[in-house]
């Protein structure tokens, strides 16, 4: 139930753009709850929303970085590593990061 939540919010926030960073706020408190479930779909949402709009990441660029060690999930690792490389100028550790996915 909690993952299709994020999934409806995610579909709001791609169909309606004036309430899209609000929504891309609320799935970041979602992220920041340490539940792996939650974590997992909400890095996914970040990155559907953040495709569409870019402008929106400085508003959770944040909490990516300090709690990704709770993603767990394939897709959602996949989801991680496009941000961290797409945004990887606005976030200067970056390199590090994706150096331990490597290591992994």
């Amino acid at each position: 139930m909690a993952r299709k939540s994020v999934k409806i919010l995610t579909d709001i926030a791609l169909r309606l753009p004036e309430v899209s960073k609000a929504l891309l706020i609320n799935l970041d408190s979602y992220y920041r709850m340490d539940k792996p479930h939650l974590a997992n779909e909400a890095m996914l949402s970040f990155h559907q929303i953040l495709r569409k709009y870019p402008k929106l990441f400085p508003d959770v660029s944040r909490s990516i970085i300090d709690y990704r060690s709770t993603i767990n999930e394939t897709e959602s690792t996949k989801s991680l590593i496009w941000l961290l490389g797409t945004f990887s100028q606005q976030i200067n550790e970056a390199p590090y990061i994706l150096e331990e996915f490597i290591e992994n």
